[in-house]
């Protein structure tokens, strides 16, 4: 047909489009032909041929034998007389064009497109499959040359250029690859090439991929990260190794990031008794400027505000944290919701796994510490705005913590100390601290710190109502001169370990006292009173002094210097006999006032009121120097946290088994696992002693298998 080899293609092409332009004219001359007497050949030849479904003419029959309208048959013919000769040929000029344009040299993407749609054309001689001369004379045969030629260009680049620029070239010839073949093949071969372009540049060399994922890491090499992760979505789990890599190069920085805190001397971890960690701020300026410390703390005692610091330090470094692998899911992986999981499940490890919380019990107490630094009106380093974004990233960190009911826990003891003694930074920070908390973790969690705001609003009407009540009685207010505004707390609502004081109260208070007891018993016959006496506070005016005073101060202080209006000095054996204090709590009270120069104390180890005492404002509070909590009432805490975590698990194994009947261990296990996990992580022991707690108390019972469990209605 052509002399020249190199004219093979351009020469094909042009005898093809004149061969093809007269068949479609000759077809159509026939055309009364193909509609009747063709047409009636095939129906009867389909007869005798039953079940046989080709459009044309059973397969039974030798190619040649089968009846075809014109245009299939002129293909037919050309197939047979051309096209069979010269197909390898063909294929092996158009293989080597599209070499040439894939190594940059101009081709004319026309005539290959032509050409090989010449192959598409032929498959019209048997309509049943139409492209069954493209895929089997052209389609494998170039599908084999785009794998031959990657799988020599991908590793001769990686070793001569590196994995980098690979990642680079690879995307472009995929994207080659891909506007090739919209080009030039027909649409079904689209997904063939790029499964072959996938295996041969991605696939096969995914083991270096990821071998360079930690230096992107550790490098913010984030474009090229955002790459990797484009490629490697492409094949089936390439991303799976990745996202394990990003979880496990997160979980490690978090880690190291918080034991760099430890060794750095910011932080210090010291045993305080058998059963607590403390975590204490070192009171070293010269490591670490920026945490202020007052004159005359005792940081190295573990003082509450020690803890504070620490919290601040601890927490804000979460934070950033946080923020810092945000921006890299953010930027990387557009924030993959595989990546986002990676990222959440290391952040929780780092939170409840560091360092620094080796006590399970750690990040949540001083999360929550951390809270109550923003909502005090002691905290001067934020305004409102800051306050607001501070307590919103303060739920980001919550939900990674394991154990929610510890911060729980220690959240509301804080906020009962804010609450009572009106150190609130403001009550709409409050509620919607507490709103952000029952999103995340539903209503039963914040039910009892919503009671606890209830409780305080109701107790404005008490005592407003309760001084009405006095107004309008006869003799109250010469039997009651001073005046009382009490809270009234819901017992079951609010967490007060150690509430029971012997202290005697002065009785200059009494009447007052008296007076509201008698008035809310009326209001409510079946309710009791106890005075929480540890909690109160007074406000005192100073008349023995040139100039006067009005003193801030809390009972127990007010019950020693109202010792002075009986008795010039008093020791503190006779004191502790008036008053019924603690040794503790009476010797930290007087230390308080001694420290604010309102007694002195003579050699003889007796306390008096101090004559000479002078300060700069007229209104000032008396502080208590708090030595954070005691041994005793962190062991408290401890034990309500667990009591409050048998109950729930009891609840939960009852509402389990009256709902299944009857369920076998592991399974049960399993079950109760699920529904603790959103408060905390309980171990298997503690479970199994629950469930031996209810078989003793009868709500459940052993089957004779004894590894199954029936409910006992």
């Amino acid at each position: 047909m052509c002399a020249k080899q190199s004219d093979l293609l351009a020469e094909y092409l042009a005898r093809w489009k004149e061969f093809d332009s007269g068949c479609r004219y000759i077809h159509s001359i026939f055309n009364y032909l193909n509609n009747h007497w063709i047409k009636n050949r095939i129906e009867d030849s389909r007869q005798q041929l039953s079940g046989h479904s080709s459009l044309y003419a059973p397969r039974a029959k030798d190619d040649e034998e089968i009846i075809r309208p014109i245009y299939p048959l002129c293909l037919f013919v050309w197939k047979q007389g051309v096209f069979d000769k010269l197909k390898k040929k063909l294929n092996y000029e158009i293989l080597q064009l599209v070499r040439k344009e894939r190594e940059g040299e101009r081709v004319e993407q026309d005539k290959l497109a032509n050409i090989i749609y010449s192959y598409v054309r032929l498959g019209l001689i048997d309509q049943h499959r139409k492209l069954a001369i493209y895929v089997a004379d052209f389609e494998g045969a170039y599908v084999a040359s785009v794998r031959n030629y990657y799988e020599i260009v991908s590793s001769n680049f990686i070793s001569e250029r590196g994995m980098t620029q690979y990642l680079i070239h690879a995307e472009k010839y995929l994207l080659d690859e891909e506007n090739r073949a919209k080009r030039i093949l027909d649409a079904t071969s689209l997904q063939k090439v790029v499964s072959v372009c996938n295996a041969t540049l991605l696939t096969a060399h995914r083991e270096k991929m990821y071998n360079e994922v930690k230096d992107m890491l550790e490098n913010s090499r984030l474009d090229d990260l955002k790459l990797m992760f484009q490629l490697l979505s492409r094949i089936e789990d390439g991303l799976l190794p990745m996202m394990d890599l990003v979880e496990e190069f997160i979980t490690n920085l978090g880690m190291s990031t918080v034991q760099s805190l430890i060794d750095s001397g910011t932080f210090e971890s010291e045993v305080v008794d058998a059963k607590r960690v403390s975590v204490l701020l070192r009171a070293r300026r010269s490591r670490n400027a920026s945490i202020p410390v007052a004159a005359g703390q005792d940081l190295e005692k573990g003082s509450t505000s020690s803890l504070v610091d620490v919290a601040q330090i601890y927490v804000e470094t979460l934070l950033k944290l946080h923020g810092k692998f945000y921006r890299l899911v953010t930027a990387a992986f557009g924030l993959d919701a595989h990546f986002v999981s990676a990222l959440d499940k290391a952040l929780t490890k780092v939170v409840n796994g560091n360092a620094l919380a080796k006590d399970s019990s750690k990040s949540p107490e001083l999360l929550a510490r951390y809270t109550d630094f923003l909502l005090n009106k002691g905290n001067k380093k934020f305004d409102e705005t800051e306050i607001e974004q501070k307590l919103s990233q303060v739920i980001l960190i919550f939900k990674y913590i394991d154990d929610k009911d510890v911060f729980q826990t220690f959240y509301s003891k804080m906020l009962t100390k804010r609450l009572i003694h009106g150190t609130s930074i403001s009550e709409d920070a409050e509620k919607v601290m507490i709103s952000s908390l029952k999103d995340a973790c539903g209503f039963e969690y914040t039910s009892k710190l919503q009671r606890m705001f209830n409780d305080v609003q109701l107790s404005v009407e008490v005592n407003e109502n309760f001084k009405e009540v006095l107004a309008n009685s006869r003799g109250a207010a010469s039997s009651t001169d001073v005046e009382l505004s009490v809270t009234v707390l819901t017992s079951g609502s609010w967490p007060l370990f150690g509430s029971r004081t012997n202290f005697v109260l002065p009785s200059e208070l009494r009447p007052s006292v008296a007076a509201f007891q008698g008035y809310y018993d009326s209001l409510h016959p079946g309710r009791r009173l106890s005075w929480l006496y540890q909690l109160s506070k007074a406000d005192i005016k100073m008349t023995y002094t040139k100039r006067r005073y009005e003193i801030q101060a809390t009972v127990f202080q007010l019950g020693v210097l109202l010792l002075f209006n009986k008795t010039k000095s008093i020791s503190d054996k006779d004191m502790n006999m008036e008053l019924r204090l603690e040794p503790a709590e009476l010797k930290r009270t007087l230390r308080s006032l001694l420290e604010a120069k309102l007694l002195r104390r003579n050699s003889d180890g007796l306390f008096f009121l101090n004559p000479k005492f002078v300060s700069k404002r007229n209104r000032f509070k008396i502080t208590s120097r708090v030595l954070g909590e005691s041994s005793k009432e962190s062991d408290e805490t401890r034990r309500a946290i667990l009591d409050d975590r048998r109950v729930f698990l009891q609840a939960a194994i009852v509402r389990i088994m009256k709902s299944r009947t009857s369920l076998p261990h592991n399974e049960l296990i399993s079950e109760v696992l699920s529904q603790s996990r959103s408060r905390f992580q309980p171990n298997i022991q503690m479970i199994k002693r629950v469930i031996e707690q209810l078989i003793e108390k009868e709500y459940i019972a052993r089957k004779d298998e004894g590894n199954v469990y029936v409910y006992l209605a």
